[in-house]
C-alpha cells in the first residue's frame, strides 16, 4: 500500500503527514525510514522488523519524486513501487512537501494520495500583486491574516513575484504549464522591471529579518507596508 502526502501547503501537509505517524505509533506501529535503494528489497521481502515485539511498521520515504527519472514501467524502481502499492501487506508513506499531485512521478492509480493546496485567496493575492491594485490587495491580505496563513502566503508571494520577475527578463523557467507560463507574462507585462525588482527584494528583506530576529512588524503587517509602496 502506497500513501503519499503532497502539495504546496507545505505545513498542512507537514502537520497530516506526522500525525499520520504518530497516530500510528498510539496504535503500537511503529515506523522506519528507507531510501530509493531499500525499494526493490522492501516490494521482494520486506525488512526485518525493528524488535521482536514489532508486528508491523509503516516504511517512511522522503522527497522521493526528486529521485526519480522519467517514469518507465521497466526501470526496478518503478516495479517495485508498483508492487509495494498492491500488497496489503506493505505500507509506505512518502513525503512530498510542495510538490503537487499530478507532478508526483511513481504514483499509480490504487495510491493513496493526499494533496494540500493553497487556499483561493492565496491564489488571488498573487494575481493582485500588480501595480495600482493596492486595496484590492490588502483586502485579500486581511482575509489571509484572520485564516493564520500569513507565512504561507509570504512564501507563495515571493516565489510568484520571482517568477514574474523571471518573465520580465524572459527567463521563466520552461518546466511550467503553458497556461500558467501565460498567465505570469501576462501579469508581468503590467510592471516595469526596476520597481518589480525593488518589490522583490523588499519581500526577501522580510524573511531576512524575520530569521535575524530584526523584523519589526508582523508577517502580514510588513507585506502590507511593502504593498503600499509598490502596488499603490
Amino acid at each position: 500500500m502506497l500513501t503519499v502526502v503532497c502539495g504546496e501547503d507545505v505545513q498542512k501537509a507537514r502537520d497530516y503527514y506526522r500525525s499520520l505517524l504518530e497516530n500510528a505509533s498510539k496504535k503500537g506501529v511503529g515506523h522506519q525510514y528507507v531510501n530509493k535503494n531499500d525499494l526493490v528489497k522492501i516490494a521482494g521481502d520486506g525488512f526485518a522488523p525493528a524488535s521482536l515485539f514489532e508486528e508491523k511498521k509503516i516504511y517512511v520515504i522522503e522527497k522521493l519524486n526528486k529521485q526519480m527519472g522519467r517514469k518507465n514501467s521497466k526501470e526496478a524502481h518503478f516495479i517495485a513501487l508498483a508492487d509495494i502499492e498492491k500488497n496489503t501487506d506493505i505500507e509506505l508513506l512518502a513525503w512530498e512537501g510542495g510538490v503537487q499531485k499530478r507532478a508526483i512521478k511513481y504514483a499509480g492509480k490504487t495510491a493513496k494520495v493526499k494533496e494540500f493546496k493553497p487556499s483561493i485567496n492565496v491564489f488571488q493575492l498573487q494575481d493582485a500583486a500588480v501595480p495600482g491594485n493596492m486595496e484590492a490587495f490588502c483586502r485579500l491580505l486581511d482575509g489571509i491574516h484572520e485564516a493564520g496563513e500569513d507565512m504561507f502566503a509570504y512564501v507563495m508571494l515571493t516565489r510568484h513575484v520571482r517568477n514574474l520577475l523571471l518573465a520580465k527578463r524572459d527567463e521563466l523557467p520552461t518546466n511550467l504549464a503553458p497556461w500558467m507560463g501565460g498567465k505570469i507574462k501576462s501579469q508581468a507585462k503590467k510592471w516595469e522591471l526596476e520597481p518589480l525588482t525593488e518589490f522583490y527584494k523588499r519581500l526577501i528583506g522580510i524573511e531576512i529579518s524575520l530569521k535575524s530576529g530584526k523584523l519589526s512588524y508582523s508577517i502580514a503587517a510588513s507585506i502590507q507596508l511593502t504593498a503600499c509602496y509598490f502596488l499603490r
